[in-house]
């Protein structure tokens, strides 16, 4: 989510793995502590990938939705970066 540029630009899973090599990633040491098997093979497969992710903001997704939906009930859990994790009930307008 931190790769991602301001907007709709969203960022290439290529980027991602690009970016995680440059930090100096230790692929054969994984997965060590705080890493599943499984997230490894997620980055893995990131290599070479063009497709771009996305991480809307609360704002941004609510003012799509907002023509078909309304907003009935948000929680942000209290746990580390719970922010970024909101839970949100919408009903059908």
């Amino acid at each position: 989510m931190a790769l991602q540029g301001g907007g709709p630009l969203g960022v290439s899973q290529q980027d991602i793995w690009q970016t995680l090599q440059d930090m100096g990633l230790d692929y054969p040491a994984l997965p060590q502590p705080g890493f599943s098997a499984r997230a490894v093979d997620t980055l893995r497969f990131y290599k070479g990938k063009s497709a771009r992710l996305y991480f809307p903001t609360y704002e941004e997704v609510r003012e799509t939705m907002s023509p078909w939906f309304r907003v009935v009930e948000c929680h942000v859990p209290t746990y580390e970066f719970g922010e970024c994790c909101p839970i949100v009930s919408l009903t059908v307008l």
